[in-house]
């Protein structure tokens, strides 16, 4: 009998720990790329620059900014990684050739910050997700669909 108990608990526990699914869109054409977002997130409408885009819980607890830029100072993801870390406590790194990864505390929130290199447009592409440490349960499974969703496109 205690078998059968567990064997329900792991297969059902996955439908009910699952984070809702990113239903929010948004497309940039002026650097060409696009992401996704949990749909209880509202956008503030794009930049004036035409560079992207900030979004927020109706509480404002919650943030979503995402945007991309000219490395016009040709700093790649080292220069744009230092700048990241600054007044932060970074616990959790990751970086490959055209993209990181950086997540840790920032005050009482949680930030975690994916940015990526176009080398043949030279372009910086990044979002960062910033929220409260008592959301972290429901926002830390959003995270890695988020970063998963962000990339360039060819128009």
């Amino acid at each position: 009998m205690n078998r059968f108990i567990i064997l329900i608990i792991f297969f059902l526990f996955p439908l009910f720990a699952k984070s809702q699914e990113l239903k929010g869109n948004y497309d940039n054409s002026k650097y060409n790329y696009s992401i996704n977002y949990p749909e209880f997130l509202i956008g503030e409408g794009e930049a004036d620059a035409g560079d992207g885009q900030k979004f927020f819980s109706p509480d404002k607890s919650i943030k979503l900014i995402v945007w991309a830029q000219y490395d016009v100072l040709n700093e790649g993801l080292n220069g744009a990684m230092k700048y990241a870390k600054e007044k932060r406590t970074v616990t959790y790194k990751v970086v490959k050739d055209n993209f990181f990864v950086l997540s840790g505390f920032e005050g009482n929130d949680i930030f975690y910050r994916k940015t990526i290199l176009s080398k043949d447009k030279g372009t910086l592409l990044t979002f960062e997700f910033i929220y409260p440490k008592t959301k972290a349960e429901t926002c830390n499974k959003d995270c890695s669909k988020i970063a998963q969703s962000l990339k360039f496109y060819t128009p």
